[in-house]
């Protein structure tokens, strides 16, 4: 069973995906942290799923 620490553990790892994909793209918006870590979820569980490890591929996969 998750508990807290689980999702503050997926949390971080959503926001450092974000920040890696910002920063492979030198993106120069400004977003809230509750951005960064929802576009960062979904890049990880792209990646968990494809097996695919290359963002900007991953990124073409993003409909949201």
């Amino acid at each position: 069973m998750a508990d807290l620490n689980d999702f503050k553990l997926i949390k971080q790892i959503s926001k450092r995906y974000f920040n890696n994909f910002a920063n492979n793209i030198a993106l120069n918006e400004e977003f809230k942290d509750l951005d960064k870590e929802r576009f960062g979820f979904y890049f990880f569980i792209l990646e968990n799923i494809t097996g695919n490890k290359d963002l900007i591929d991953l990124k073409d996969n993003i409909i949201d």
